[in-house]
């Protein structure tokens, strides 16, 4: 299975935190309370594979920050009466960063504290010998971060997974089941607008019967006792359930499906997936027939009130009508007719079921083919 870090948007976001910590800059990185689970562990490995000296990742603990990391990075006091900012630093790596993890909420303000007497200590230091923080905050408000400084940025855990990353990590699932039904596509595109930028989701999602998928709502409740406990998810970020998705701001699906009044929204996320699938695929047909009647009937062509000099201008719809004025073979009026109805069910925001979604009749063909 592909790994969730080299999807281009974890990936992206893994590259701008090293990046801003080659240049000098510690670092605060605000994570959901239902978020990356192994972001520190995913920095760490990319900060050694650079050749950086790494400690951590560490838990917060029970300490002041300031003796917390004075125990946790073996810092002894010589002959010092009294542990600061200036004596950890003196006594920390040069060029080395430490990453702390899961900071929550009630522990934020002391380190809030502390991390800003270390960023203005660590400017008297040069860039290239500056010793970093790296603090990973868990279900922390973005705006109770605070302002950055000269040495200290901070980093949300916003918009990070968008469409693309949760498609690729979901085709990839799909295409690794023991049997594939040549449907991977259409359905890693549904399950995408589905799970959003929930990858747990979206690899439980892929492992239902492909029919379930086209019932939102049965898919999302048939996923809940196999999802794993998580605290309660309330519509705003710093738990989970609310995120930028392609710059967006969407509720988690699992808020959408707790209220039934919100049901349709997930019905709708459905037809998104497959108006952005079938559409194109439709329009190919269309072309497809259009060229087929064209040695059948012989323009200028009247519908109605209308009179068109060339078929490739009509619409499905309209060489369907025109297939049975015309009294054409079966074999032709039959598929457009299909088609016309599965066109018109999504111009209307309707999805399509199973069978409609997967029939034959909308299998890319050959424009040359008679």
């Amino acid at each position: 299975m592909i790994n969730r870090w080299s999807l281009p948007g974890p990936s992206g976001f893994i590259s701008r935190a090293v990046n801003t910590l080659r240049e000098g800059f510690s670092l605060v990185l605000a994570t959901p309370l239902v978020g990356p689970a192994t972001l520190a562990e995913s920095l760490r490995i990319s900060l050694a594979d650079g050749g950086w000296m790494v400690y951590g990742p560490l838990e917060p603990g029970s300490l002041s920050p300031l003796d917390h990391l004075y125990v946790v990075l073996d810092i002894t006091d010589g002959d010092r009466t009294r542990r600061t900012v200036s004596t950890l630093l003196r006594g920390m790596e040069p060029a080395s960063i430490v990453i702390v993890d899961g900071i929550r909420p009630d522990h934020w303000p002391e380190w809030k504290r502390f991390l800003g007497d270390y960023e203005a200590t660590s400017r008297g230091i040069a860039r290239a010998d500056r010793p970093l923080l790296v603090a990973i905050t868990s279900g922390l408000a973005i705006a109770e971060l605070g302002r950055e400084c000269a040495a200290l940025k901070n980093y949300a855990w916003q918009d990070v997974i968008g469409e693309f990353d949760t498609m690729l990590y979901v085709i990839d699932v799909l295409r690794n089941r023991p049997s594939q039904t040549g449907n991977e596509k259409l359905l890693s595109h549904m399950i995408a607008r589905l799970a959003l930028w929930d990858l747990d989701l979206a690899c439980l999602l892929a492992e239902r019967e492909e029919q379930l998928l086209f019932e939102p709502v049965e898919a999302l409740r048939s996923v809940l006792n196999e999802f794993p406990p998580v605290p309660a998810m309330t519509e705003c970020w710093e738990t989970g359930g609310l995120m930028k998705f392609d710059g967006i701001q969407l509720p988690h699906p699992f808020l959408l499906l707790a209220q039934p009044a919100k049901h349709e929204v997930l019905r709708q996320r459905i037809w998104e997936a497959q108006a952005g699938e079938l559409l194109p695929l439709l329009e190919l047909q269309r072309y497809y027939w259009a060229q087929r009647m064209k040695e059948l009937v012989k323009g200028p062509i009247r519908l109605g009130d209308q009179q068109l000099d060339d078929i490739d201008e009509l619409e499905l719809g309209q060489l369907a009508y025109l297939a049975k004025i015309k009294n054409l073979k079966n074999s032709i009026k039959q598929p457009l007719e299909t088609l016309r109805r599965y066109r018109n069910k999504l111009a209307h925001m309707e999805p399509l079921d199973y069978m409609e979604a997967f029939d034959p009749v909308l299998r890319p063909k050959s424009p040359m083919a008679t």
